[in-house]
């Protein structure tokens, strides 16, 4: 009895699904691009503690002492001192007195070099990353990603055999992204966005 009064129940729906998908009248899509970021900088940093130097407690070196021979070895390798600049920054999990010094350039071939160099006694590299100048030209970008949400929603119009209409609406699906982690040799980020278009 239960089975039959769903099937009836189920029945009498269909003529208002089928209307409802009759008065459908847009198709969303999503657009997109891909655009090559334009860097503004590159940073890493470097934390100095003795912690990072195993020795005898007898040989054990001051921090001053690790702190001179870390920038000696840089300037020996062709990077200056004020290229280097002290942050208040805790590291994490390390309880003894210790220096954190942030690395900045524009040059992504002194980043590598810098980041190839072996570490000193007592020092530690981490946290690579890059930051990205904001978009040149964002108007250029968002016209290429609403024509080709506008090609997809014709293929989907074609096949629902109705013409595509005017745009309704558009949201703007993107996040800037300002900064991340470095990774050699990828430069590049997708615009997106989300486009609804009237069907007739």
């Amino acid at each position: 009895m239960k089975m039959k009064s769903l099937i009836l129940i189920v029945g009498a729906l269909l003529p208002f699904l089928s209307l409802a998908q009759d008065n459908h009248r847009f198709v969303e899509v999503r657009g997109e691009v891909d655009y090559e970021n334009q860097i503004d900088k590159y940073q890493a940093k470097i934390s100095i503690t003795a912690n990072e130097y195993y020795a005898y407690e007898e040989d054990k070196a001051t921090l001053e002492d690790l702190e001179k021979t870390f920038f000696e070895v840089m300037e020996k390798n062709g990077f200056e001192k004020g290229q280097f600049v002290k942050s208040d920054e805790p590291i994490l999990g390390v309880q003894e007195k210790q220096l954190v010094y942030v690395f900045e350039t524009a040059s992504e071939a002194d980043f590598v070099k810098f980041n190839n160099l072996k570490n000193t006694k007592g020092t530690a590299k981490y946290d690579n990353k890059v930051f990205y100048k904001p978009l040149d030209n964002p108007d250029e970008i968002i016209a290429e990603a609403l024509e080709d949400a506008k090609k997809q929603a014709v293929v989907i119009a074609k096949a629902m055999r109705k013409k595509l209409g005017d745009i309704i609406s558009v949201s703007d699906a993107y996040n800037s992204v300002r900064s991340e982690s470095y990774y050699a040799g990828i430069n590049k980020n997708t615009y997106r966005l989300l486009a609804r278009f009237e069907v007739e």
